[in-house]
């Protein structure tokens, strides 16, 4: 098995401090084999990758200062085992996986310790056949106890598959055929609890050339609910959503989303929303709409804003913070993709030439009060802009702590870099700092693909012309 350095460490992982900042580099792991990797839970003191190389999988385990200790080889089915998802709990790390059998394609699990030793496995359910499955999602519950795997088969079907991941075994499995779906078109999202049970949210009659009113169909399934499918509707009235993100505040035992609205314009949103919806009293529901401020509009389009045509354009509510109390925030983001035909640009399966254009700029977060009213809201600033990347190094990564929110992003992508901070206290009010500079350092930091260690950590990876490092950053 080769080594990914020598063991005289003749190339050690650098450290260097940045003022409140201690980042830490490994070093640099050749990634040309490689479908994925995952960066897995830190245990007593070492952090562990996985690396996903199609006919092989290896774990990776480092120490404090990011330097490689040790390594092994992963034994799954040899029958094409396909890796859905990989989860990380306290006493190590699941992988659920599938592989092919008797012309069937059967999910399995395998359990492992923080030295990367099997302790558990079992096989859960059969999911399909073995030829042409049609893919799986997956979600964790917040609490990382459940596992959600659904698929979508003859293009109207739901199959849902509920497990948990303490006892390796499956919860419920589910067929889900709601009347009239048209899946590209309806679906929103699908969601779980740390008790297993699962809501498909359905975006329904979200086009102003219908007659009925919009509104979202919600379907939720599970063992708190006695494994009876059950159904409501929530009325968006004679409003429809530009976008939305919903969550379950398991703390306070809610399904809870926050959202941008639109009155007449399709492409303009013109307002957000709060939404909370107690599962044990529906009737206390609550729906707030709430008009953009022309002032907040305007900081955050810019020079884009249109005094005639007010709102904002082009923007994704990227995630949903919940708040003890019952409230959130809503992070959203400018968010816009060209396509064009460029001379010497590269050729399509038509023979055409194109190169894709990412701009991801600035960022708001919108916090409302359990009751529906605003807490605060605010625009932080930033510009990135890439080609044909997928814009895999544009965004940020959100760092939680009890205290504020950090977000972390690239000033601008390129591979001399500065990187950049936002602290966030709970009532709005923020700092921007300088973190680090990439400068001389051959690292491109993928911050949308960053996991928090600690309240005060967070590894990224850094992809540059085939080389993956890890760089953990300490606040």
């Amino acid at each position: 098995m080769k080594r990914i350095f020598g063991t005289a460490f003749l190339v050690c992982a650098a450290v260097f401090f940045l003022s409140a900042q201690q980042v830490t580099v490994s070093e640099a792991i050749d990634l040309q084999d490689d479908i994925a990797y995952d960066i897995l839970g830190e245990w007593s003191g070492q952090f562990l990758l996985l690396r996903d190389r199609a006919v092989t999988f290896q774990v990776y385990g480092f120490n404090r200062q990011m330097e490689q200790v040790w390594e092994k080889k992963l034994e799954l089915d040899r029958r094409r085992p396909q890796i859905v998802d990989v989860i990380n709990g306290k006493r190590g790390f699941s992988i659920a996986y599938t592989y092919r059998d008797d012309l069937k394609s059967h999910l399995k699990l395998h359990r492992y310790d923080p030295a990367a030793n099997l302790v558990d496995s079992a096989t859960v359910a059969t999911v399909g056949e073995a030829f042409f499955p049609a893919p799986l999602n997956s979600l964790v519950s917040e609490d990382r106890s459940k596992l959600l795997l659904y698929k979508l088969e003859q293009f109207k079907d739901i199959h849902l598959y509920s497990i948990d991941l303490d006892s390796l075994t499956l919860l419920w499995e589910l067929v889900l055929a709601p009347d009239d779906l048209v899946f590209e078109r309806d679906f929103q999202q699908m969601l779980i609890d740390n008790d297993g049970n699962m809501f498909c949210v359905l975006n329904k009659d979200n086009r102003r050339i219908t007659t009925s009113s919009h509104h979202y169909e919600v379907f939720s399934y599970g063992p708190s609910l006695g494994f009876q499918l059950q159904r409501f509707e929530i009325l968006m009235g004679d409003r429809n959503t530009f976008d939305v993100r919903f969550a379950f505040d398991n703390l306070n035992q809610q399904l809870v989303a926050g959202g941008l609205y639109t009155d007449e314009n399709l492409s303009r949103a013109s307002g957000s929303f709060y939404l909370r919806f107690p599962l044990a009293n529906p009737t206390d529901g609550i729906l707030e709409f709430r008009e953009l401020d022309d002032t907040f509009a305007l900081a955050f389009m810019g020079k884009n804003f249109n005094a005639k045509n007010k709102g904002i354009t082009e923007t994704v509510v990227r995630e949903i913070v919940l708040r003890k109390d019952g409230g959130i925030l809503m992070i959203g983001e400018r968010e816009r993709i060209y396509q064009r035909n460029l001379s010497g640009g590269r050729f399509d399966m038509v023979g055409g030439r194109y190169v894709t254009d990412y701009y991801l700029d600035d960022l708001f977060i919108i916090s409302y009060n359990p009751d529906g009213s605003l807490h605060w809201e605010n625009v932080f600033h930033k510009k990135q802009f890439s080609q044909d990347d997928n814009a895999m190094y544009s965004s940020y990564v959100l760092v939680k702590t009890p205290s504020n929110l950090r977000l972390l992003y690239n000033d601008e992508i390129s591979h001399e870099n500065t990187v950049s901070e936002y602290v966030i206290s709970a009532t709005g009010q923020f700092d921007r700092n300088s973190v680090l500079s990439t400068d001389s350092k051959k690292l491109r930091l993928r911050f949308r693909d960053a996991i928090q260690m600690a309240a005060n950590e967070v590894i990224v990876p850094s992809e540059r012309r085939g080389k993956l490092k890890l760089v953990r950053i300490t606040f």
